[in-house]
């Protein structure tokens, strides 16, 4: 039997099954979704710049150009903290979404998240590839190539610790706690499939960029699911974790092969084949081993998809959000020569 399958939670709150009722607290919770992501960047944009204000008054200009790497990685950490706990805080109130609900820790087995893992893993790849396909396209057709904030990762001990926190251990939790936590389960109600799209939807259009576009929302879709599934917020923490580190030391594995050819075609191929072989083990273990695992039932009631996804898509804050996206977007592009 699967976990989820003594403990379901499909709907955390009373169901409502009146039209005007749910019109109504779907568009409650598409303003409270669309508005944590938008105070999450507002809080990220003034508190940076707040902190460095603070910084260059009290240890002084040179110290930070000195420390740069170190500074810029331990203020973008204690930053993402904040702006992450703050959204979410917002966001669970607004909804009225209980803490247990919306952060659900339950103890999960190793034997569902591990391969669970390797097949975002693997989902990772697609995603990639997606991307590259994408800005192939861009540039061969409108000279122009989608790019991201710079994510070099640092070499020297302090710098690195910081960049790992930033990058790795905060995301997974905070990134977790808000988009699986509050918003999906929030929108349960309406239906799993509806709320796996839609939270999908908006981890995508947090990260405002095309290049990780693609893969933040198979990604996101993927974790969300493995998330319903097993009944827990763990499992999403661990695969966002387990990817990330990885993400981050192969990064490092690439950086110090330099120039050499030959070994960045093994390491790639190394890499490729992990990913590609623990995938179609992982989704062949979950599937032999427990039935009906990847069948998803939903009971978002008789209103439509399609019409559900137009009463969250033009709330006042919903479109906001998506004129900021578009232009963060339009912003991470270059022109190629």
């Amino acid at each position: 039997m699967l976990p989820n399958e003594q403990d379901r939670i499909n709907s955390p709150f009373p169901p409502r099954n009146a039209h005007n009722t749910q019109r109504k607290e779907l568009r409650r919770n598409s303003g409270a979704a669309a508005c944590s992501v938008i105070l999450m960047y507002a809080l990220r944009l003034g508190l940076t710049f707040l902190t460095y204000f603070i910084l260059s008054r009290t240890i002084g200009s040179a110290v930070i150009r000195n420390n740069y790497d170190a500074i810029y990685w331990a203020v973008s950490f204690a930053v993402f903290v904040v702006a992450f706990a703050v959204s979410g805080f917002v966001a669970a109130r607004w909804v009225k979404i209980p803490a247990h609900v919306a952060v659900r820790l339950k103890p999960v087995k190793l034997s569902i998240v591990i391969p669970a893992t390797f097949c975002c893993l693997g989902l990772t790849l697609a995603g990639g590839t997606l991307s590259m396909i994408i800005s192939l396209i861009l540039e061969t057709t409108l000279s122009v190539k989608p790019t991201m904030p710079d994510l070099t990762t640092p070499t020297e001990l302090i710098p690195f610790m910081m960049f790992f926190c930033a990058v790795v251990i905060a995301p997974s939790f905070f990134e977790e706690i808000l988009f699986r936590g509050v918003i999906m389960q929030s929108l349960r109600r309406f239906g799993d499939m509806f709320a796996l799209v839609m939270s999908s939807i908006l981890f995508c259009m947090a990260h405002g960029n095309l290049v990780q576009g693609p893969n933040t929302l198979i990604l996101g879709f993927a974790i969300g699911f493995f998330v319903m599934r097993t009944g827990s917020l763990w499992t999403g923490i661990i695969i966002h974790f387990v990817n990330n580190m990885f993400a981050v030391f192969l990064d490092l594995a690439f950086t110090s092969i330099g120039s050499n050819t030959e070994m960045y075609g093994i390491l790639n191929g190394i890499y490729f084949m992990v990913y590609i072989v623990g995938a179609i083990a992982g989704f062949i273990y979950l599937v032999t081993r427990h039935p009906g695992f990847f069948r998803l039932e939903s009971s978002g009631g008789e209103t439509s998809a399609r019409k559900k996804s137009i009463w969250f898509f033009t709330t006042v804050f919903m479109i906001l959000l998506t004129i900021m996206t578009i232009v963060l977007t339009v912003m991470n592009f270059e022109v190629v020569a």
